[in-house]
């Protein structure tokens, strides 16, 4: 509990506070704040149990972005490479063995399955163990369609690692599981319709604690454990919970960080130079303050269109959430939710509105709650969501100006056009 490793993205670093003293330090040393010469940037960290090293993955500024798990003593020193595969699109590191011999990772292929395998193109999740000693690597488990872990952590006798999985027929929400680290069986340990997800052990490790929004909030809930098996219901620490899990300290002060942020659209009238405003700008929203992003004007000028996060957990404009789209007038100040039909899938990414030139409909990028990934129209009048260009990673859009096409980049490879009437 004395070392929480952070990263500094001015640069990519990976840094570390060290909580008794209050003083903090990199242990990589990008210096150019660019971004553009850096040799890579730190993602995910974890502490050995000694508090002497650090394992952190590394993403290499190659131009395909590759993975390595490296490892390194606190100040920076004796760097080690444990891990590289040419098959690993993305790295995540979890936590070591309690005796320090092994580190928790999660990687994703860097295949996607087709869409003829599955309705949504997706990569396949694995948890591997990578030896401090030797580099060797063992799978402990493959996922190919729950996605990945958001935590996966062992138990203090390093018998088991606990984690959460999307839930099958309900992807946004999420159950925790129990591995047996020595007969490589899977326990369910909450299983349960609403959105559960993994907080961490208690130091003694009898109880695993978890996030639940079972309650009227997002609440911290914990269920004794024995033998790998669950005992008796859960019980509520907290009824209402807003913070991401960091872990236990072997005191049992439980860490967590919150957001402190908001994302609110404003409007402001400027004056005749067009670079001072009349007045002090104001938000546009009384209904979801905190949660309003990416506004667009529609093209008389009447409206804006921006999309709103409902599932209160404070994603930012390019993270997952229970995306919905926003109308608001200018003149009477009132707002409309649009109903959109079929609606789009939660806990997934979504890019725009981008509002067409004829000002009927909007353009976002989203996921349908079939997994059909994609670019999409919604009719203003109607909410009809139509698919007009499937695909991943369509980001960036925009419209032509008649409004008949349009046009979005192709990662690496350009830009397109889509004639929406073929």
């Amino acid at each position: 509990g004395r070392y929480l490793p952070y990263l500094g993205w001015t640069a990519g670093n990976l840094a570390i506070r060290d909580l008794a003293n209050e003083t903090q330090w990199f242990v990589t040393q990008n210096t150019d704040a660019t971004w553009k010469t850096v040799d890579g940037w730190a993602e995910s960290a974890a502490i050995s149990p000694d508090g002497n090293r650090i394992a952190y993955a590394w993403c290499l500024n190659d131009g395909i972005d590759s993975y390595q798990l490296r490892s390194a003593d606190l100040d920076g020193s004796k760097v080690r490479i444990l891990y590289q595969d040419a098959a690993a699109f993305w790295i995540g590191v979890h936590a070591w063995t309690p005796d320090g011999t092994y580190i928790l990772a999660i990687t994703l292929d860097a295949k996607r399955t087709s869409q003829e395998e599955m309705p949504q193109p997706t990569r396949t999740a694995n948890l591997i163990l990578v030896s401090t000693a030797n580099s060797a690597v063992k799978k402990l488990q493959t996922w190919h369609n729950r996605g990945k872990p958001l935590l996966a952590a062992f138990s203090p006798d390093g018998r088991f690692v606990a984690y959460d999985l999307q839930q099958e027929d309900a992807p946004a929400n999420r159950d925790v599981f129990l591995l047996d680290i020595q007969t490589n069986s899977e326990t369910t340990i909450i299983e349960h319709a609403g959105d559960d997800r993994l907080a961490g052990w208690t130091p003694d490790g009898r109880n695993l604690v978890f996030t639940s929004d079972r309650g009227t909030k997002i609440g911290l809930w914990m269920i004794a454990v024995s033998a790998g098996i669950p005992e008796g219901a859960p019980r509520q620490l907290i009824g209402q919970f807003e913070g991401s899990p960091v872990g236990f300290a072997v005191d049992g002060s439980y860490y967590y960080s919150t957001a402190t942020t908001a994302e609110n659209v404003y409007v402001g009238s400027l004056d005749a130079t067009g670079v001072q405003f009349k007045a002090e700008p104001k938000l546009s929203t009384t209904n979801h303050v905190g949660f309003a992003m990416m506004a667009d004007w529609s093209p008389d000028g009447q409206r804006l269109a921006y999309r709103c996060d409902l599932s209160g957990r404070r994603h930012n404009a390019f993270g997952e959430g229970d995306w919905a789209i926003v109308l608001h007038s200018i003149d009477t100040g009132q707002e409309q939710v649009l109903s959109v039909s079929p609606g789009f899938r939660p806990g997934t990414r979504m890019h725009g509105p981008w509002w067409s030139p004829k000002g009927d409909s909007v353009l976002v990028s989203a996921v349908s709650l079939d997994g059909a990934q994609g670019l999409y129209t919604i009719g203003i009048d109607t909410g009809q969501a139509t698919l007009v260009k499937r695909g991943g990673r369509l980001f960036d859009a925009a419209w032509s100006p008649d409004g008949d096409s349009l046009i979005h980049s192709v990662h690496a490879k350009g830009l397109r056009r889509v004639q929406l009437a073929t």
